[in-house]
């Protein structure tokens, strides 16, 4: 509760951070209990509400154990994973998409790089225990950014997309990204969907994409529809699984869109690591071309069956 609440609540985050803890984030307990800084509050609220919003403060603290004025101790300690916890219930109100993702991967990071470490009565020097996506079954609030309204075929655009900006144009902005065009800003994603899309039109189609489909084209009177995912070794499986999902959710929305004798292709930035080569069958079982960028000779290769249509896109190894 306190976490969410210093959290959402500016005048009380400002407060703790800029008036209780000093330039480290550790909190002093003479400030805390020093009744002349209510003025900070005057920013916002009269001076009579502001020392009453100081006092109420104070005495939550003592009445839920953080503060102990007997001895002027301070308790957040952080061994039974209170901050993991709050950060889950805190991402469920960050409107954020891309600073939801960030305070639930590493909330002590979150907090650094903003200058919140005062929230945790803590210096630079903390470490996150367990990230807070490890107590997770899935991402919060997920389906929020997950488009339901299929585009027309005049809404499709030629693929022509720019390689996303460094990570350090970002620092200091404000993005609020959906789920893909987060997945979009990835390097390793861009890279992925350059290389296809050169091959798509040195065969002579014309590669597009829209706000879902990350590539589809027409080659031979049959349409392709393209997932791409960047990977490692030890994701591979979370993002197959996901690809195959959304290339069977667009083959349905985009009925209209693609032609009756459509291939699905779920385009992988790495082969299946050892132990996860079934990936291909089982993708293959459900129609979908289960197929990665191979490092040596640059080729789309899959170990599948390639359609006679796709032979001049695919190699098989």
């Amino acid at each position: 509760m306190y976490f969410v609440w210093a959290y959402r609540d500016e005048r009380i985050r400002r407060f703790i951070c800029e008036v209780i803890a000093d330039s480290s984030g550790n909190w002093r307990p003479t400030e805390l209990t020093n009744k002349r800084n209510a003025d900070f509050f005057n920013l916002w609220l009269s001076k009579k509400a502001s020392k009453k919003a100081r006092s109420n403060f104070e005495f939550f603290l003592s009445e839920t154990g953080i503060f102990d004025a007997s001895s002027n101790t301070v308790r957040l300690e952080r061994e039974d994973g209170w901050l993991e916890q709050a950060a889950i219930v805190a991402a469920q109100h960050e409107p954020d998409l891309v600073a939801r993702d960030e305070l639930l991967a590493n909330p002590i990071n979150f907090l650094r790089d903003r200058g919140w470490l005062g929230l945790l009565n803590s210096d630079d020097t903390v470490k996150i225990v367990v990230p807070p996506t490890n107590l997770l079954d899935t991402d919060l609030l997920e389906d929020e950014s997950i488009e339901t309204c299929p585009a027309t075929v005049s809404q499709s655009r030629d693929w022509d997309r720019r390689p996303p900006s460094g990570a350090s144009s970002a620092k200091g902005a404000t993005f609020n990204l959906n789920m893909i065009a987060r997945e979009r800003a990835n390097k390793s994603h861009y890279d992925l969907e350059k290389a296809l899309a050169d091959l798509v039109r040195k065969i002579g189609c014309a590669p597009k994409y829209n706000q879902n489909i990350d590539l589809h084209f027409e080659v031979e009177g049959h349409s392709v529809l393209v997932e791409i995912k960047s990977c490692t070794d030890r994701n591979f499986h979370t993002q197959a699984r996901r690809g195959i999902s959304q290339l069977l959710e667009y083959r349905f929305l985009y009925r209209d869109l693609l032609d009756p004798g459509e291939w699905m292709l779920l385009l992988m930035e790495a082969a299946p690591p050892e132990g996860k080569e079934w990936l291909v069958e089982h993708a293959s079982s459900v129609g979908i071309i289960l197929a990665w960028m191979d490092a040596k000779s640059e080729k789309v290769v899959t170990t599948t069956e390639i359609p006679a249509t796709l032979t001049r896109v695919l190699s098989s190894v």
